[in-house]
């Protein structure tokens, strides 16, 4: 007996097309029956900022959010008397905040050369989109587009994944610059070229003047797992020596960053994003041959493993470098004076996961051999 209730599929009335993953318009007007797919081609080729049921004149911000999400703001064009986003009436800002947030990590492309902003569809939609008062229509000016740029950059979380990208963050305007709070490195792979290029070439722009707002450039687990599997031999390689040669790939290409917020003083932390890599592929629990040790103790132990050497690494190449000027070391220098820290090297400093113990190869090699590929 089928006890599914049935899925409701609305038609739009566009395209006419009836699918249950589509995004219906959610219209200032109650004129929901058109898709977002439609809303956006009925912008990006209509003359008329309007809903195409009852004509309804939408303002920029209308138009921007439901570009972006599917539903209009809810203050409407409560932002047009405005030209600071600070100066916005907090609901106001509340509405636009949650119209340019992306839903997950925005990747950059490039830089509009002639706007020196990220190339997005928000700066097409506000050279695009005109506002209308009582004596006709408007584009939008150039200062109360800071109205959505602000919150844009404050708001979401961006990745330079090439680096072509990477070095295009050099082209950006110091503003919109100065409103990134959080970058997300996302992958050391790229084609062509070494990897963790692009990382590299990020962190040195980073290092050279910091944007007022940044606070975490953060190394995903969708990174450090994608660089795992790459290097990681399921029947020949060591676990214990394929992450510190991530580590050792991390580090030298982020020292003038790291310098730069010791340095400085900086609010800045580079973190590893380790609670969410996927260790399943590298450690399982033999639990037919006798091993005590559960998944989840061993998962859990692998990750503390992997934050602990990244974390004396870090602190390791602070000490080292200490008292040199990085500005003028090129990087065969740097590498010489911080060295090259193998698997194979115990690490000084006592560790507590279940017990205290060394953070050595050994150590650890011991308690989840039974549990290691």
């Amino acid at each position: 007996m089928n006890t599914l209730a049935p899925v409701h599929l609305q038609e739009c009335s566009v395209c006419y097309l009836e699918r249950a993953d589509r995004v219906f318009l959610q219209a200032s007007c109650r004129h929901n029956a058109i898709c977002v797919e439609c809303f956006r081609d009925w912008i990006n080729y209509s003359q008329h900022k309007d809903c195409p049921t009852c004509r309804m004149k939408w303002s920029t911000g209308e138009v921007v959010a439901a570009s972006l999400t599917g539903a209009m703001l809810r203050t409407r064009a409560q932002y047009r008397t405005y030209v600071n986003f600070d100066d916005l009436p907090r609901a106001v800002k509340v509405d636009i905040s949650a119209a340019v947030k992306l839903p997950s990590v925005f990747q950059v492309e490039g830089v509009d050369m002639d706007r020196r902003e990220f190339s997005i569809n928000l700066s097409h939609l506000l050279n695009q989109v005109r506002e209308f008062d009582e004596e006709g229509s408007w584009i939008i000016p150039a200062e109360q587009r800071n109205l959505f740029f602000e919150p844009m950059y404050r708001q979401n979380v961006f990745s330079f994944p090439t680096p072509f990208t990477a070095a295009s963050l050099r082209q950006l305007n110091n503003r919109s610059y100065d409103w990134i709070e959080e970058i997300a490195v996302t992958s050391f792979v790229s084609e062509g070229v070494e990897d963790a290029a692009a990382f590299h070439i990020l962190c040195n722009i980073l290092s050279e003047r910091k944007p007022a707002s940044l606070r975490r450039v953060r190394i995903t687990a969708g990174c450090i797992t994608e660089y795992l599997l790459k290097h990681y031999d399921c029947d020949e390689g060591d676990f214990f020596e394929t992450f510190p040669d991530l580590v050792e790939k991390i580090v030298p290409c982020a020292v003038r960053l790291i310098m730069a917020i010791k340095n400085n003083g900086w609010d800045i932390e580079i973190e590893l994003e380790t609670n969410l890599v996927m260790v399943k592929w590298f450690c399982h629990h033999h639990g037919d041959d006798g091993c005590n040790l559960s998944h989840e103790w061993s998962t859990q132990t692998t990750r503390n493993y992997m934050q602990l050497w990244f974390r004396h690494r870090y602190e390791e190449v602070e000490r080292l470098l200490e008292g040199y000027d990085i500005d003028v070391l090129g990087l065969d220098a740097i590498q010489h004076i911080i060295g090259y820290k193998s698997a194979d090297e115990d690490v000084v400093g006592e560790v507590t996961v279940s017990a205290t113990s060394r953070l050595g190869k050994t150590i650890w090699q011991q308690r989840l051999e039974s549990t290691f590929i």
